[in-house]
This record gives structure tokens, C-alpha cells and sequence, in this order.
């Protein structure tokens, strides 16, 4: 009861609504972390908290912004000026934090490469970057890769997410284990999600890089 939970996005969270039946329990806080899209096929951050939101019986905090602005002033009063201050400020004291963790790669089946252009995709790649939470981007130390985007981009920080008391990742397949690894090493990770795959290639990170 009481509890305040952020949740991010992907195909593995929302597939997860569909099983999802809690006793009920009150005082329960939903917050999206990060911007929604304007068009998406698959997922979309607004869809989950809100939908997970419903099954908890949950009051909700949406983050009623694109993933992905124009420019830092834009994000600055979007914050500032149009209320998200509130999500940033519950944001720091998060009691559950449900996110899951996307590949950036030449191949990459993330959702994050239908949001932004080939063209950043490419320079992503050439800076080091394996993935990415919430459209955080981290090399494979956990470090967050310097590009401009980063100024642009709608989602709660990594250094309040790993604030939250309780991690919860869930994320499959071979090819996201060193995207995996470097959230876990920037965030920590209380709880993991994961497959077979994903899970040996995390036992036995220097063959993720055959």
C-alpha cells in the first residue's frame, strides 16, 4: 500500500498486462517516466502506465510530452513551465521502478529505432553506445554516451531512477545482454526478467562480444 511505482515502456512490459491480475491495494502511485510518441505499432509508455494503472485500481501521473523534442530549451519549459516538475520531483523518491532495457546495435529490433533517425542511430553506434533506458543511451561501461540528443530527450534521469528503493528489469535475448549489463552497472538491478539466452551471455559477458 502507499507505494509509488515508475514504469517505462516495451513490448515485454505491455505483453505483461495481459496476465497481470493484483489483489487490490490503496494509496498506489503510477508514474510514467519518460514522453510518449505521436504514432507507434507496438508499445507506447502513455498505454502502459495507464493501463497498469487500471489493474492496481491506481491514481496515475502521465508524462504528457513527446519522447523526443526539438531542442534543450524546449525540454527546459516543458519541465519548468508546464508542470512535469511534478513527475521529476516523485520521480526522486520512487519506491518501484519497472523499466525495461533496449539494444542499439546495427541490427537493433528495439522500439527506440522507430523514435529516432537512422542517421542518430548511426552516430549512437560509432560513439560506443550498446542501449538504452528510456532513451537514456550508455556505452558498455553504463556510461551515458555524449550526444547532443541527450539534451532533447523526455524521460526521468538515470541518477534518480537509481534512487528508486526496488529495480525491476525485464529484458530478453542474446543480443540485449550487453545492453543489459551496462543498465545494471549505471542503475543497479534489484529484480531481472530475462531468458536463457540473455541470462549466459550476462554469466559470461566477454562472449557477448563473439
Amino acid at each position: 500500500d502507499n507505494a509509488t511505482i515508475g514504469v517505462g515502456w516495451g513490448r515485454t512490459l505491455t505483453a505483461s498486462l495481459a496476465s497481470f491480475h493484483p489483489p487490490r491495494h490503496s494509496g498506489i502511485r503510477v508514474m510514467s517516466l519518460l514522453g510518449g510518441s505521436v504514432e507507434t505499432r507496438f508499445a507506447n509508455p502513455v498505454e502502459f502506465s495507464w493501463r497498469l494503472a487500471g489493474a492496481l485500481d491506481a491514481a496515475c501521473y502521465l508524462f504528457p510530452a513527446p519522447l523526443v523534442v526539438d531542442s534543450a530549451e524546449t525540454r527546459r519549459r516543458l519541465i519548468v513551465d508546464c508542470g512535469l516538475d511534478q513527475i521529476y520531483a516523485l520521480a526522486e523518491a520512487m519506491d518501484l521502478a519497472i523499466i525495461s532495457v533496449g539494444d542499439i546495435n546495427r541490427d537493433s529490433t528495439s522500439l527506440v529505432r522507430h523514435l529516432i533517425s537512422p542517421a542518430l542511430h548511426d552516430q549512437l553506434v560509432d560513439l560506443g553506445c550498446v542501449g538504452d533506458v528510456m532513451c537514456n543511451f550508455l556505452d558498455g561501461e553504463g556510461r551515458t554516451v555524449d550526444h547532443p540528443v541527450n539534451d532533447r530527450i523526455m524521460s526521468i534521469g538515470l541518477d534518480a531512477l537509481s534512487k528508486a528503493r526496488h529495480k525491476l528489469i525485464a529484458t530478453g535475448g542474446r543480443s540485449r545482454a550487453p545492453a543489459l549489463l551496462a543498465a545494471i552497472r549505471r542503475i543497479g538491478c534489484n529484480t531481472l526478467i530475462t531468458d536463457e539466452s540473455a541470462a549466459r551471455a550476462l554469466l559470461d559477458p566477454p562472449d557477448m562480444k563473439s
